[in-house]
């Protein structure tokens, strides 16, 4: 008998655990070290998605960063994926087993170039709602929304 309480407790407990992130519930992700101040207008550089919108069943999501300065740029493989619950930021979380290149690129003046930002790298399947992908640029930091829907 008492086996089996404690079977139904355990089960009671982690089924709660699964629900907690299926609702929407973000307490095991950490807020966002940015603030409004953190991204500055850079003349010529442009980073924004080529959709406001997408499917929430999406694996990936297309990053596009314009350089309309005489100079070239140069930024790493990396990039950050955010959520907005309640009106504030939270860091997504990669899968363990995921990574980055560590080699940067250079975008010369006057260029466009479009980076696949794959969804399917973060540990937990992102839900519908607000997103944004946090991406460095020489010193400066870019933001760039997007919705799932």
């Amino acid at each position: 008998m008492k086996i089996c309480i404690i079977a139904m407790a355990a089960m009671l407990f982690l089924s709660g655990c699964r629900d907690a992130v299926q609702n929407g519930d973000q307490q095991h992700l950490k807020p966002s070290p940015y603030t409004k101040n953190s991204f500055k207008h850079v003349k010529g550089i442009r980073v924004y998605m080529d959709k406001r919108s997408y499917p929430a069943r999406s694996k990936d999501v297309t990053l596009i960063i314009e350089n309309n300065t005489d100079e070239g740029v140069t930024f790493g493989m990396d990039y950050t994926i955010e959520m907005k619950q309640k009106g504030s930021w939270y860091v997504m979380p990669f899968r363990k087993d995921g990574a980055f290149t560590a080699m940067a690129e250079q975008l010369n003046s006057h260029q466009i170039v479009r980076k696949k930002i794959s969804l399917d790298l973060l540990s937990d399947k992102p839900e519908k709602g607000n997103y944004r992908v946090i991406k460095k640029i020489g010193a400066q930091t870019f933001r760039a929304s997007f919705e799932l829907h």
